[in-house]
């Protein structure tokens, strides 16, 4: 779809803020002895000196909280609540059959749905940034 073919347009803005953190002390989950913590504060040392490795794995890290943030927000503003058949299925009730039957697709299995493709996202901008 290109843009003078948009006759409804929305733009969401959405904000995560993802904080990351490495540990100075292990978990309490997993082996709580001296020699492990030994080796935690070695590894952990290790990463504060060698700043690039760090700032990879606290970015990697927020990257992968994206997932857990997308099912916050659809959860949170209604995606999770009604499946897109059950959307289109509210919104043909009252329409004439002949426009139902348009957007009916048979399945495999003889089951019919809705299929309708006069949408689409398009993602404006999209950062990572450090917040001090």
């Amino acid at each position: 779809m290109n843009d003078t073919s948009k006759a409804i347009s929305r733009t969401f803005r959405v904000t995560i803020d993802i904080n990351t953190c490495v540990r100075t002390t292990p978990s309490t989950e997993g082996p709580r002895t001296q020699e492990a913590n030994h080796h935690y504060q070695i590894l952990v040392q290790r990463l504060c000196d060698e700043p690039a490795h760090l700032d990879y794995l606290l970015r990697a890290s927020a990257i992968q909280a994206i997932g857990k943030a997308e099912q916050t927000l659809g959860n949170a503003h209604g995606w999770r609540h009604i499946s897109e058949q059950q959307l289109f299925e509210a919104v043909m009730e009252g329409l004439e059959p002949a426009t139902q039957a348009y957007f009916q697709e048979e399945l495999e299995d003889g089951e019919s749905v809705y299929y309708f493709d006069g949408y689409d996202t398009t993602i404006q901008h999209i950062d990572l940034e450090i917040i001090e």
